[in-house]
């Protein structure tokens, strides 16, 4: 689970998200629906990122998947881009 915390200009807080990836989304779902207004819960498909984990199990076959500096480079512009309106929407990173 990670919580991302936004702030404005003025260093206030603006908005909490929770990422949730690697459970059920329907748990996911649930804890959306028990949040305060203001804060989201969002089941987050990442993907398959090329990672040191994921050579021990695919091999050479783990260079096929994306890198995990190019992952970021597309993944956190699309985070930043959550809003509490988005709780309980199931979100899949774009081209990952």
């Amino acid at each position: 689970m990670y919580s991302i915390t936004l702030f404005n200009n003025s260093h206030k807080f603006m908005k909490k998200i929770i990422l949730i990836t690697g459970v059920s989304q329907g748990l996911t779902k649930a804890l959306a629906q028990e949040l305060p207004r203001g804060m989201a819960a969002i089941p987050l498909n990442p993907g398959i990122i090329h990672t040191d984990m994921l050579e021990i199990c695919f091999g050479e076959d783990a260079r096929n998947y994306t890198p995990v500096k190019a992952w970021a480079q597309k993944a956190v512009p699309f985070l930043l881009k959550f809003k509490p309106t988005d709780n309980g929407v199931s979100m899949t990173v774009p081209g990952a």
